[in-house]
């Protein structure tokens, strides 16, 4: 059984399935193990994990997309990737702190900038934080007779931005902030940045940008950096449900090539890279991590995000340091939350003595 759901086959599903029912019919009549319930009640379990894997293999990248399609939550569709469960606590996960890799959750939050009371939170166990951005509008609009966001500003991290979370709060109506994960580079502000870095730092080599390849809109041809001459692969292509014509790298030039680390995700990546450009000029049809990046990098935006570093940030170090909550000492994911809930209740309990009376 492990051989016939095996990732690597590249069979369709219903072949699959059938090959199974031929296996474990037989298997049920040879062994006589038909009074078992508690094997049938295992096996079933295992077999329906390993074709939800076949079945994300061969969805790739869109794996996310066509879930929300069928109808699974948005949380949920989010987590599409393998994740090792831990054995003492499996709603945990493997989080990246400046501490090395620890077992653990992830405390978020939303506060006002005014009187920092926390307005919403939550704990996941997980490193993708994008999938909570909208359950959190949600949880503060529920929470106020009035839609606060009528009038306020949302400034959100850079590790929540994401296309759909754009796409919702552009349609939602909310001014929002969300940088992309490159942002500070285009800030002429962070030309220097570098010198304060330890010098033994390890410097990862600089990606290229879509600005890097050199576009031909007449005659829709497209030029690496590398000075190598892109194929059309798609007249009639579709990123984000926006019309564009889509290039790809000839093999052969990528496998050669020096730029490697560079222009792909990785550096030992077999498929060639390949470019999308949108057909349309009309900022409306522009994908919304674009408007986003001119929207952040004029003035107003990078005043307006500037603002979350003392908004948000105080709120944490008051938890840990004054309140006291270095770690999350529960397991499970319902005590955790219900532990990390408790202490922003005492946060806001503080805030409340201070700035009750005002007004």
């Amino acid at each position: 059984m492990r051989i016939i759901t095996s990732r690597t086959r590249g069979h369709q599903i219903k072949k699959i399935i059938s090959e199974l029912s031929l296996v474990l019919s037989g298997w049920k009549a040879y062994f006589k193990v038909a009074q078992t319930k508690s094997i049938f009640k295992a096996l079933d379990k295992w077999i329906r994990r390993r074709l939800r894997c076949l079945h994300l293999k061969q969805w790739g990248r869109s794996g996310d997309k066509r879930l929300r399609h069928k109808g699974v939550d948005s949380r949920l569709a989010w987590n599409t990737e393998v994740v090792q469960s831990n054995v003492t606590d499996n709603d945990s996960a493997k989080l990246k702190t400046s501490n090395g890799v620890i077992q653990g959750y992830n405390g978020i939050a939303m506060d006002d900038d005014k009187h920092h009371v926390i307005v919403a939170a939550d704990a996941i166990g997980q490193n993708d934080e994008r999938p909570t951005v909208q359950p959190l509008v949600e949880e503060v609009r529920n929470r106020f007779e009035e839609d606060p966001f009528k009038t306020a500003k949302l400034s959100v991290d850079t590790g929540f931005c994401d296309e759909g979370n754009l796409e919702y709060l552009y349609k939602e109506g909310i001014d929002a902030y969300i940088p992309d994960k490159n942002f500070r580079k285009r800030d002429e502000r962070f030309a220097e940045a570098e010198r304060h870095y330890p010098t033994d730092r390890k410097k990862k080599p600089e990606k290229f940008y879509p600005e890097d390849f050199i576009v031909d809109a007449i005659n829709e041809t497209v030029t690496c950096p590398a000075g190598k001459r892109m194929w059309l692969k798609s007249r009639n292509a579709k990123k984000w449900g926006i019309p564009a014509i889509q290039f790809q790298a000839h093999a052969g030039d990528c496998k050669a090539c020096s730029f490697r680390k560079r222009c792909l995700r990785k550096e030992d990546q077999k498929s060639p890279r390949q470019f999308v450009w949108f057909k349309t000029n009309d900022p409306k049809q522009q994908p919304y991590t674009k408007r986003m990046i001119k929207k952040i990098d004029t003035d107003e935006g990078r005043r307006e995000y500037s603002k979350r570093l003392g908004a948000i940030e105080p709120v944490f170090a008051n938890i840990t340091s004054n309140i006291g909550l270095k770690w999350f000492s529960l397991r499970g994911k319902a005590k955790v939350r219900a532990q990390w809930l408790a202490f922003c209740i005492v946060h806001n309990i503080g805030k409340i003595q201070r700035y009750g009376t005002i007004g």
